[in-house]
């Protein structure tokens, strides 16, 4: 079973949210965070990194694997968020793609 984290009310119940029994992941919706945080889009906001720290401490305290979605990855960003203890990451929004990828076709010569 997998948990989406999207709400600052889920990371004050982290330990509690982790010790259910079947869960496996915790997973961070980094935006849904930072707008319930009322830093809305500003994931990299200290306040949204260090919530996003204690979930990731919780989870691998409780043995769940801690997981992330990263829209759009700067270079590095993957490597950094393994490295943060992050083992679950989705890359990118089918809604981006698509847009991103109508935009190119309707910009070719």
């Amino acid at each position: 079973m997998a948990l989406q984290i999207e709400h600052i009310d889920a990371v004050h119940n982290i330990e509690g949210i982790c010790a259910l029994p079947g869960l496996d992941i915790v997973f961070v919706g980094p935006y849904d965070l930072s707008g319930t945080m009322g830093l809305m889009g500003q994931v990299t906001h200290p306040e949204v990194e260090a919530a996003m720290a204690r979930v990731v401490r919780a989870a691998q305290d409780a043995g769940v694997v801690p997981g992330l979605l990263i829209v759009d990855p700067k270079p590095g960003e993957v490597a950094q968020r393994v490295a943060e203890g992050f083992r679950f990451i989705s890359i990118g929004l089918d809604t981006k793609m698509l847009i991103d990828a109508a935009r190119e076709m309707a910009t070719r010569r």
